[in-house]
């Protein structure tokens, strides 16, 4: 997970100190603004929200762990093909690795080297995404949009309680309330919107890579690389394990 290029490093640290201060913001607005208030007149729903939020927040901090801290996929070293590639064509060679590349392989910067299956580096998590992460990768986002809405919902009836009650204890964090709503709000979107495609990305079987098209490929070679796709089924089971109850767990 070493990179190369100082800026994007910084960046990638800027990122996730911003993640870190928000899952705490949200968390201190949830456990000792809105909970508190809830334990008042209904202390079963109280308790609910207070467990089904932290649930929540410990599979996106678990998935979120894994993704940054797992190898994405390193090529084992002193790998070499056994023949020509599966479209009849030479496997690639990287220069900059000093090695053979397999089929979906491509090397990046910013990680210094080659990833099975690279879909993308994302500075979120300060790593690839590739063939050993791209799971607990899905179920961050899977998590993390959860924990958006659900923060948004609980918030939303706090600041429709502080409405109602301005001199109650939700009216002096009014402003927290309202700020972070409309954080969490913007960020949410993005989260579904990312989600969502790197959901169809894998039902197809394709990286973003590919989808993008990034090496130039012609259209006629793209068709060729849909060949990866082997029905959503089995698709889903090759990147996140073959038994479907457990997909979810990080």
């Amino acid at each position: 997970m070493c990179c190369d290029d100082g800026n994007e490093f910084a960046v990638g640290v800027c990122l996730q100190c911003f993640l870190f201060l928000l899952v705490a913001t949200c968390n201190f607005t949830v456990y000792w603004i809105i909970i508190p208030i809830w334990l008042g007149p209904s202390p079963f729903f109280a308790n609910f929200h207070a467990f089904a939020f932290g649930a929540i927040n410990a599979l996106m901090t678990i998935s979120y762990l894994r993704a940054w801290l797992s190898d994405p996929g390193s090529v084992p070293e002193g790998w070499t093909p056994e023949e020509d590639g599966e479209d009849g064509n030479r496997v690639p060679y990287c220069k900059r690795c000093d090695a053979f590349r397999p089929p979906r392989a491509h090397h990046c910067n910013q990680c210094g080297k080659c990833v099975l299956r690279m879909d993308h580096h994302c500075p979120w998590v300060q790593n690839c995404v590739g063939a050993g992460n791209v799971k607990f990768f899905l179920l961050f986002l899977l998590y993390a949009a959860a924990a958006c809405w659900y923060y948004e919902g609980l918030v939303l009836w706090c600041l429709l309680a502080a409405m109602r009650s301005p001199a109650g204890s939700a009216g002096a964090w009014l402003g927290l309330l309202l700020g972070s709503f409309i954080v969490v709000f913007t960020l949410g979107i993005l989260v579904v919107c990312l989600f969502g495609w790197n959901c169809w990305l894998a039902a197809v079987n394709q990286t973003a890579v590919e989808n993008y098209d990034l090496e130039g490929l012609s259209r006629s070679k793209r068709s060729a690389r849909a060949s990866y796709d082997r029905g959503v089924l089995r698709n889903l089971r090759s990147l996140l394990g073959r038994h479907p109850p457990l997909w979810l767990l990080p």
